[in-house]
Formats: C-alpha cells, sequence, structure tokens
C-alpha cells in the first residue's frame, strides 16, 4: 500500500446512541407511572377511599352482575370510608402516614429502576466528565425532594429522569456532530491522497507492485 494511504489510517465509527428513542419512551414511561404512584400515595388520606369505593363497586357488580347495585355500592363505601376518616381524626393521620410509607417506598424503587437503566445502557453518574456530574446532580437534588413528605407531590422523579434523558440526548448530538466533522476531514485527506496518487502513476505503479525503487524511476523518467 502506497505511503500517502497509510496515512489514511480507519475512517472515523459513526458513534452509538446512548439514548436512542427506545429507551428514552420506556425510561420516561417508568417514570410516569412511578410518579402517579407517587402522587396517589402522597394524598392517601384523599385517594383511599376512593380506591375503596371503586373495589367495594367493581366487586358489587360482578357477584350481583348489575351496574347500578355496583355504583350504589361504590359511592357508598367510598364516602362511608372518607367521613370516617375525617370525622375520627386519627384516621387521617395513619392512612396519611401509611401513605408517605408507601411514597418513600416507591421513590426509591422508581430511582433503583432508572438507575439499572441507565447502568446497562452505559450512561454513567460518575467518572464521566461534566455530563455526568450533571446526572448525579439532577438525580440527588430530585431523589431527596421526593423523599420529604408533602413535597412528593411534585413528580420529581419525572421531572429528574426528563433533565437526565435530555442531558444524555445532548451528548449523543455532540458526539454525532464531531463524528460528521472528523469524516469531513477523512474524506478531504482521502481526495486529497488520491490527487497525489494520480499525479505520480508511475511511481504509485511500481510501489504497488511490490519492487522498484523511486529514486531510479524518477531518474529513469
Amino acid at each position: 500500500m502506497p505511503q500517502q494511504f497509510k496515512k489514511l489510517g480507519k475512517p472515523p465509527q459513526m458513534p452509538k446512541k446512548k439514548m436512542p428513542a427506545a429507551r428514552t419512551v420506556i425510561m420516561l414511561g417508568v417514570a410516569l407511572c412511578f410518579s402517579v404512584l407517587i402522587f396517589t400515595f402522597s394524598i392517601f388520606p384523599i385517594t383511599a377511599p376512593i380506591m375503596i369505593g371503586v373495589g367495594a363497586g367493581v366487586y358489587a357488580e360482578h357477584y350481583t352482575g348489575s351496574k347500578t347495585i355496583g355504583e350504589v355500592v361504590g359511592w357508598g363505601a367510598g364516602t362511608f370510608t372518607g367521613v370516617a376518616e375525617f370525622v375520627s381524626g386519627v384516621g387521617v393521620a395513619a392512612i396519611g402516614f401509611i401513605g408517605e410509607i408507601m411514597a418513600f417506598a416507591l421513590t426509591i424503587l422508581g430511582w433503583m429502576i432508572i438507575y439499572f437503566l441507565l447502568a446497562i445502557s452505559g450512561i454513567p453518574f460518575i467518572g464521566g466528565g461534566k455530563s455526568a456530574n450533571k446526572r448525579l446532580g439532577v438525580a440527588v437534588t430530585t431523589f431527596i425532594i421526593g423523599l420529604i413528605p408533602f413535597l412528593n407531590i411534585i413528580p420529581t422523579l419525572l421531572i429528574g429522569v426528563t433533565l437526565i434523558v435530555l442531558n444524555v440526548r445532548n451528548e449523543d448530538r455532540v458526539k454525532l456532530a464531531q463524528y460528521k466533522e472528523q469524516l469531513k476531514k477523512y474524506s478531504a485527506l482521502q481526495k486529497a491522497t488520491l490527487s497525489r496518487r494520480a499525479a505520480m502513476p508511475q511511481t504509485v505503479a511500481a510501489n504497488d507492485r511490490g519492487f522498484g525503487d523511486p529514486d531510479r524511476i524518477s531518474k529513469a523518467a
């Protein structure tokens, strides 16, 4: 191979996307589901009577085969539970406490799943430069806020994951732009090399066959 072509080396390789569209949808979907559950349990004194009413209504309708009876039982069970809960006072505190424990556990579980998805995708939180530090800062901040009672009604998990996804997708765009620039330079160098080869046909042909002294060929010419 001519010396000019040895200098080219291998062409730049297109970088692999760390956050393609499918992975983006999966991560945001997981974050959305957990955020809805966390919100539901963070206002458990309100949602508990509703859940009890819906459950009782579905069971009554299935057992009796009557939609009307199911609706009556559902509304009755939900209303009775809500009134009893707020009249007693203690019920609100107890159910609220249970809800906060569930919200706390779901926040931890949600972030564990998100961290696992990022890890298997090769997306670091530590040791990956400024972008990784930003991701770590976002994750820690939103995680801590999500553990605080009453503040956990804010969908911090969804907000945090959205910011992380945008961060990684921005990294992908930067790497793709760098790849295109490198490919452009490589193509220009390749064209220049081909032009030099066309200008020296005798010397290149002799080198390609594996014999011939370029100096002697030049003198002979």
